[in-house]
């Protein structure tokens, strides 16, 4: 039985905008000159779910120093990666009364790429894509060890928020085996309030593991180091499908779950809560390159696709289901490029971390909540469209990372993620999130920091204990102006 403890009720979070962290946000502002530098970026003013609109327009530099200059010349700061924040975490308080706020993105940068094939690492600029890197790796015999579904997002972007994939667990050992994509993560070079370079070291620098899931509260980040292993093959296979009519219950995948953790290096789940419903499981396992590997026929009784399947993301190519090759195409859902910024998506995303020991408990707590959210909200009679539009479960190893949601009390966790219908409404889903939020409550649950929650501020920071506190020391002695806090941070800090 897992150890549980209770925590009392959240109060929802009410909208940012009216809140006292937003009101004194320009309090902390710092000005040394009366414009900004750099071009701006004519792209969408949205972030890619269409909820959030840029308060100005992303600066787009085209060279390292080009953004120093920006850097030191604006007030505030904040760097947009890809737009899949479902918060405003890249948004800035307006430019006023000549005090310069920047947005800013790095997609113009110059693109960098030093394969070191003797310490295994990857050096990157701070704007290149998954994508981009993925591709550049292919035929030098390396590649990453995980990825995570989306390769048009920012690495950069990615590795501040601590965005994971997914894991298998070893039986031997019962724990997971692969971690976040921040933990992938060697080195890092920030730009400092005044424009120049610090460099953090894995193994040198002492607050190494609180630099990396920073928030963006360190400041831009102009280029990373990643550890890359020697190339492998992956054979996902899948079986079911979304489709109502190839549902299983889900006290049948309850009862092989475990088995799945253990015989896979990597897996998702879709399942349909409110039908009672197990949807799609995604099953990948590790070998060599070039060597064959023979799926199962079924799970359970639940048979093997090896049909295309329509799109998960609409505008994307067929999800290729059951097939083999090389892991830089076969981790991600899709390998192609997806527009960077929205409006794109009909959704608005819950994620929630558990310890992964308790996963049968908090998979029954998620049922009762999750089951209520199919009530018809948007569509026709042909093709309705319920409160949840999917729910997929993943496993992430546990680190070192100060701010690392993908732990919780030390342990692997048990990744719940829930996208929800956009067309009922924001306040509708902060509603759900509440109810999640109190099933879950005994788990600890801590939610993804760029996600949807109605945990107040003080309650998620009260989840990183003393690291937190060591987090908050380490941007005031580095940013002591708060020249990279945004008001969306900045509640976090007020706390």
């Amino acid at each position: 039985m897992c150890s549980k403890i209770i925590l009392p009720a959240q109060k929802m979070h009410l909208q940012l905008v009216k809140s006292r962290v937003f009101r004194n946000s320009f309090r902390s502002l710092r000005t040394s000159a009366t414009k900004c530098s750099g071009p701006l970026l004519t792209l969408s003013t949205n972030n890619w779910a269409g909820n959030i609109t840029w308060s100005s327009a992303p600066r787009l530099p085209s060279s390292v120093e080009e953004l120093q200059d920006i850097t030191r010349t604006s007030s505030a700061v904040r760097v947009l990666g890809s737009g899949h924040s479902f918060v405003p975490a890249a948004d800035v308080a307006p430019s006023h009364r000549g005090v310069c706020t920047s947005i800013v993105s790095l997609r113009h940068l110059p693109r960098r790429f030093d394969l070191d094939t003797a310490k295994r690492t990857v050096t990157i600029d701070g704007g290149m894509t998954y994508s981009e890197l993925i591709t550049r790796l292919r035929g030098t015999g390396f590649t990453l060890q995980n990825t995570h579904s989306l390769p048009h997002t920012t690495v950069s972007g990615t590795i501040c928020t601590g965005t994971h994939g997914s894991s298998g667990v070893c039986s031997e050992t019962r724990r997971a085996m692969l971690g976040s994509q921040s933990a992938q993560v060697s080195a890092i070079d920030f730009l400092q309030p005044d424009g120049d370079i610090i460099s953090f070291e894995q193994g040198v620098h002492e607050d190494f593991e609180g630099c990396v899931i920073n928030l963006g509260c360190l400041g831009p980040m102009s280029a990373l180091t990643l550890t890359v292993v020697p190339e492998f093959d992956v054979l996902q296979s899948v079986y079911g499908t979304m489709d109502i009519g190839h549902h299983w219950p889900i006290t049948a995948l309850l009862d092989t779950f475990d088995s799945l953790l253990t015989s896979s290096d990597s897996f998702s789940i879709m399942i349909d809560w409110p039908r009672d419903g197990g949807g799609m499981i995604v099953h990948r396992r590790f070998g060599p390159p070039g060597i064959d590997m023979t799926p199962q026929e079924d799970w359970n009784g639940v048979p093997l696709v090896r049909e295309p399947l329509p799109p998960l993301i609409a505008g994307h190519r067929d999800f290729r289901s059951t097939h083999q090759g090389s892991s830089t195409d076969v981790l991600f859902w899709f390998v192609e490029d997806g527009e960077t910024f929205g409006p794109q998506a009909p959704e608005l995303q819950l994620e929630y971390f558990v310890p992964l020991e308790c996963w049968r408990e908090a998979m029954e707590a998620v049922r009762p909540i999750a089951a209520q959210w199919g009530d018809v909200i948007a569509g026709n009679a042909a093709t309705p469209a319920s409160l949840l539009l999917y729910s997929e479960i993943r496993a992430v190893r546990a680190d070192d990372l100060w701010l690392s949601q993908t732990t919780v009390d030390g342990k692997d966790t048990l990744a719940l993620a829930f996208g929800m219908n956009k067309a009922a409404g924001q306040p509708r889903v902060m509603e759900a999130a509440a109810q999640m939020e109190a099933a879950l409550a005994p788990f600890s649950p801590k939610p993804h920091w760029v996600k949807l929650s109605s945990f107040t501020p003080r309650h998620v920071t009260s989840l990183y204990g003393e690291s937190w506190y060591k987090f908050r020391h380490l941007c005031e002695s580095h940013d002591p102006h708060r020249k990279f806090l945004n008001p969306w941070a900045q509640q976090f800090f007020d706390e």
